[in-house]
């Protein structure tokens, strides 16, 4: 559990005699923890692939990047599905580093998803056109 849902628990009954302090100090946790978790979510990607070009999907905009692009690709090995960034030799409209979640795939948590060495093979393929 986390420490926000921790504190906030014995204030789950709406007891009055809670000093103020621990009132704010359990809503400021809670803020901060919905405000991390938006964050993250906001800041991923939907990333379509062909031979050549990355399609990356924002909220509002999709853009067009080309497979050379990519300089190199990462996971977060203990998140399942497992999150890719993309890291990109030059800026996009949206950064130098694209995350995104990959497509769920039965990988033990110390390996890499098998798209990590597909994009790179890609790009590789693609740098020496």
């Amino acid at each position: 559990m986390s420490l926000a849902i921790l504190i906030m628990l014995p204030l789950a009954k709406w007891d009055t005699t809670a000093p103020l302090w621990v009132w704010i100090l359990g809503m400021l946790m809670l803020i901060s923890l919905l405000t991390i978790v938006i964050r993250h979510i906001w800041s991923l990607k939907s990333v379509d692939i062909d031979d050549k070009y990355l399609y990356i999907s924002g909220i509002r905009k999709e853009i067009v990047v080309p497979m050379s692009q990519i300089r190199d690709v990462s996971a977060l090995y203990w998140s399942s599905p497992q999150i890719l960034t993309i890291h990109l030799q030059d800026r996009s409209d949206f950064g130098r580093t694209i995350r995104f979640v990959t497509p769920l795939k039965l990988v033990s948590y110390h390996t890499t998803h098998p798209l990590v060495n597909e994009l790179l093979t890609l790009a590789a393929s693609n740098g020496t056109d």
